[in-house]
C-alpha cells in the first residue's frame, strides 16, 4: 500500500468509481463493504476489497473503440482468490476424464479429431470451421438449426468459453445473445473491453435438447474443435462461464466454488472460472462474486501486456 495518503485516497476513489459503474450496468445494488481488519472468505459473495498497486500498462486491441469503459485503475487482486496453486489441465486430456460421465444413448460413430497443425488468427479459425463442416459427429447434429461456432477478434487476448448454445443461439448462429449476452457485454465493459475485442465460443457447438448439459460422448466429439480454436487464437487469458465449461477446459471435476479459488491453466494460458451470465440473471446477488473474478481477469491481462 502507498505511504502517500493522497495516492491511497485517489486509488480508493478510482476503485469505488469502477465498482459503481459495474453496479449501474449490471443491476448490483449492494456497495462493497468489508469490516476493518477483516478479509472476505475465499470464493464468497463478499464485495472486493481495495488493494494496493496501480498498473503501468493496460492491454490493448486493434478491434475498435471501447464503449462506456470505466477509467483505467490499478489491478485489484481479490485476497480471496489465491493464485499460487494453479489447477493444471492439458488440451490433450480426454473429456471423459474432465467431467463425470452421464448416462446416454449410444453415440454415433465418430472419426478421429483433426490432428493437423492449426494456422494462426483468422486463417486458423477458418481452417477449424472448415474441418467442423456440417458436423454430424454426435446426436446433437440431428436436431440443431445452426452450428454455433464462435465470434469475435481472431487475435484476441481474452477468450470466453461458455457451455453450449441455447435456443436463441441456435436460431442466430451466434453465441451469447439475448439477455445473457447483453449482460456479458456489460460485464466486459466494466473492465474496459468491448465485445468486438474478445473471442466468444462454447464447449459444444450445437444446442442440446431442452438446454441440458452436454453428455460426455458429445464433449468427446466436439471439444477437440474448441482446443483447435484456442490454438488458432493463442489468447493471453481464458475465462470459462459456468461449472460445466470450467470443469471441461480446466480439466478438473469440481464445483464452481472450488474452481473459482484458483487460476487454472490450459497449455500455460491462465484460466479464470466464473459464473454464467444466465445464472447471474437468476441470482443477482452473485454479481458481486463475478465482479471479483473480473478483477482477476483485468489484472492478468495487464500483466500479460506489461
Amino acid at each position: 500500500m502507498s505511504d502517500d495518503p493522497r495516492a491511497f485516497a485517489a486509488d480508493l476513489a478510482a476503485d469505488l468509481r469502477t465498482w459503481l459503474e459495474w453496479a449501474q450496468l449490471t443491476g448490483t445494488v449492494e456497495l462493497p463493504c468489508t469490516p476493518p481488519g477483516e478479509l472476505p472468505a475465499a470464493a464468497s459473495t463478499s464485495p472486493p476489497r481495495v488493494p494496493a498497486q496501480r498498473p503501468t500498462s493496460v492491454p490493448t486491441s486493434n478491434a475498435g473503440p471501447v464503449p462506456s469503459a470505466p477509467p483505467a485503475v490499478g489491478p485489484r487482486t481479490p485476497a480471496q482468490r489465491p493464485t499460487s496453486t494453479p489447477l493444471t489441465g492439458s488440451s490433450q486430456s480426454t473429456p471423459s476424464q474432465r467431467i463425470t460421465p452421464r448416462a446416454a444413448a449410444s453415440a454415433q460413430p465418430v472419426g478421429p479429431p483433426p490432428t493437423s497443425q492449426v494456422g494462426q488468427g483468422e486463417a486458423g479459425l477458418k481452417q477449424v470451421r472448415d474441418e467442423l463442416g456440417d458436423c454430424q459427429r454426435c446426436r446433437l447434429g440431428r436436431d440443431r438449426k445452426q452450428i454455433v461456432y464462435g465470434i469475435g477478434n481472431p487475435n484476441a487476448d481474452l477468450v470466453l468459453v461458455g457451455e453450449a448454445p441455447g435456443q436463441q443461439e441456435d436460431l442466430t448462429g451466434e453465441p451469447f445473445v439475448g439477455r445473457a449476452g447483453q449482460l456479458l457485454t456489460r460485464m466486459l465493459g466494466t473492465i474496459g473491453l468491448a465485445r468486438e475485442q474478445v473471442y466468444i465460443c462454447n464447449v459444444i457447438k450445437c444446442r442440446p435438447p431442452q438446454n441440458r448439459d452436454p453428455l460426455s460422448d458429445e464433449v468427446a466429439s466436439c471439444s477437440p474443435f474448441l482446443h483447435r480454436q484456442l490454438r488458432a487464437i493463442e489468447p493471453k487469458v481464458i475465462v470459462t462461464l459456468g461449472r460445466f465449461a470450467a470443469a471441461t477446459v480446466v480439466g478438473v471435476e469440481a464445483n464452481l466454488g472450488e474452481l473459482r479459488k484458483r487460476i487454472g491453466s490450459w497449455n500455460g494460458v491462465p484460466i479464470v472460472s466464473t459464473y454464467h451470465p444466465s445464472y447471474l440473471l437468476r441470482t443477482p446477488h452473485m454479481k458481486r462474486a463475478a465482479w471479483e473474478d473480473l478483477l482477476v481477469v483485468r489484472r492478468l491481462l495487464r500483466e500479460a501486456a506489461s
